[in-house]
């Protein structure tokens, strides 16, 4: 398990793979994900026992999580390659979102979903929150570490322009599907342009 220093409130990051990181991060991520996915979106997903998961967390994916003691997830994220199975690439809704286009299959690009964040107050006045822009830099770093230099997202428009507000190039692979109750796009963009503040 590796662990960043600690941010601000005692706030740290442990990133590894299920095996590499303690049982009750992991259980406090799926939690948070149940919290997030189910009560608060009120998405149809599988959640059990208060704990949401899905058939992705089950092919060794990497996971980005943000605490702030044992067990107390504040946020997360999960990743994935796309030379393997992901999320975008094969659940029908998500589908919608690359139009005609086939999904990425690149050992360089990674998919990043599941992201969720406690609400720590006011949202920013521009761009993205400060627990999810720290996710989303220490897991661009992953995928560098593991030969990779894209992330791929399904995002609402609305993230996509706050994403763009922090100067990140972001690239829609289709034009923007209605998924839900959301308008969704599928974007790329380069891990190379997070970094720590």
């Amino acid at each position: 398990m590796k662990v960043l220093p600690a941010l601000d409130g005692g706030r740290r990051i442990a990133a590894g793979r299920q095996g590499e990181l303690a049982p009750e991060l992991l259980h406090g991520m799926f939690r948070l994900r149940h919290e997030v996915f189910r009560v608060r979106l009120g998405w149809d997903v599988e959640s059990r026992d208060g704990m949401e998961r899905d058939v992705y967390d089950d092919l060794h994916p990497y996971y980005v999580i943000l605490h702030d003691g044992p067990g107390n997830v504040l946020g997360c994220c999960r990743l994935l390659p796309t030379a393997g199975r992901y999320m975008l690439g094969e659940v029908p809704a998500f589908r919608a979102a690359l139009g005609e286009r086939p999904p990425p299959r690149d050992r360089r690009v990674w998919e990043i979903s599941r992201m969720a964040v406690l609400n720590d107050g006011a949202p920013p006045a521009k761009g993205i929150g400060d627990l999810a822009a720290a996710l989303t830099v220490r897991a661009a770093r992953a995928v560098e570490a593991a030969g990779g230099d894209t992330l791929l997202a399904l995002v609402t428009l609305g993230l996509a322009r706050k994403i763009r507000a922090h100067d990140v190039p972001v690239t829609p692979l289709a034009p923007p599907a209605r998924i839900a109750d959301l308008t969704c796009q599928a974007i790329t963009m380069p891990t190379g342009v997070w970094r720590s503040p």
